[in-house]
């Protein structure tokens, strides 16, 4: 069980989960129920009484039970609604729900993710594909292990001029930053960034626990904007590289977590993909994706549809300039033949780091 089931459990005494959170370890995903064939495979049939039943997500709801309602002083019998696997919810809440609509979410990942008609699995050996949780509908997603940590770790050790160039101009630091990298062309003045800053490695669009970031390029001529430039476009080459490892025409990408909030990312990030970008009003997309599931099952929407349409509005638009995007894929194509050339130096780098010298 996943902790929100068990949440629901305590709270209804019935015991179950979704099919959003079903179907990552067990599951065929095109049937939308657990595999007898993979159970089979881990060895782990007799096990299978233990898997809790598997509904959709606006299944998957009970009412309060008395004891729980008088721990909480609340009514008892209202509805406990499981609500869906985290970045389902949060497509679900930016409105990501046809064929098409991509949601990609710059934050503490960056989380790539497309709306399919089918169970499309392409490419193998990488990235997610998961029941969307509505009828006859899946996600394909690429998630990057860090979105604006890479920002955030930049400045870190080259933000100081900017702090106080901040605060003797009274302005926002990153209304400073991004003056002074706005002007520079994609590219940024011949560096290229790797975001791999994990120290776990990456898992998108490629599977490398050696994986490291890396800039490329630097020369006396570059300075500190030159570098965190770098940095802003090394996470838009990132959402390139995921979204072309996943073979779906894309309608549109709505944006969310932090990087939402920069005007200046978002339009660079449109520039780079080719591709129309959404930014809606609100926040905490993952929370609202769950409330608006919890507003159909209790009528207050008659389907996810209707309730995307009533709640989710748009605060701002981006559409890419092609001239750019031009730009952008050219190095693109120099970021990706980057990373596969250095591919086994990054295990020989570990080799070193583990000797005992």
């Amino acid at each position: 069980m996943y902790c929100k089931d068990w949440l629901k459990y305590k709270l209804t005494g019935e015991i179950t989960t979704d099919e959003t959170d079903g179907c990552v370890p067990h599951f065929d995903i095109a049937k939308r129920q657990y595999s007898e064939e993979l159970l089979k495979m881990y060895g782990t049939v007799k096990y299978r009484y233990l898997l809790p039943p598997v509904k959709t997500p606006l299944e998957n709801y009970a009412p309060l039970t008395d004891e729980a309602a008088s721990l909480l002083g609340l009514p008892s019998g209202i509805p406990v609604v499981g609500g869906p696997f985290d970045v389902i919810a949060t497509a679900t809440g930016v409105g990501a729900i046809h064929p098409g609509d991509a949601c990609s979410i710059i934050g503490t990942t960056c989380f790539n993710e497309v709306v399919m008609d089918g169970p499309y699995i392409e490419p193998l050996n990488v990235g997610f594909t998961m029941c969307h949780g509505f009828a006859g509908l899946w996600v394909r997603a690429m998630g990057v292990m860090m979105g604006t940590p890479n920002l955030d770790w930049i400045l870190a050790q080259v933000g100081r001029t900017y702090e106080e160039e901040a605060a003797k101009r009274n302005m926002s630091f990153y209304d400073v930053v991004e003056e002074h990298v706005k002007g520079l062309d994609i590219g940024a003045g011949g560096i290229i960034y790797h975001p791999y800053l994990s120290a776990s490695g990456e898992r998108a669009p490629f599977v490398k626990p050696t994986a490291r970031a890396q800039f490329f390029g630097i020369t006396a001529t570059h300075n500190r904007d030159n570098l965190v430039r770098a940095v802003y476009e090394g996470v838009g080459f990132a959402m390139m590289d995921c979204y072309q490892y996943i073979p779906i025409k894309i309608n549109r990408v709505r944006i969310s977590g932090g990087g939402a909030q920069s005007a200046f990312w978002c339009q660079l990030l449109s520039d780079m993909t080719g591709l129309p970008l959404e930014v809606p009003e609100g926040s905490e997309f993952g929370a609202k994706g769950t409330a608006l599931v919890a507003g159909v099952v209790v009528g207050l929407y008659e389907n996810i549809e209707e309730a995307v349409k009533k709640t989710v509005r748009l605060e701002r638009q981006y559409q890419p300039d092609m001239e750019k995007t031009k730009r952008a894929r050219a190095f693109y194509t120099l970021y990706r033949r980057l990373y596969e050339h250095v591919w086994d130096d990054w295990d020989l780098l570990q080799d070193i780091l583990m000797q005992r010298f």
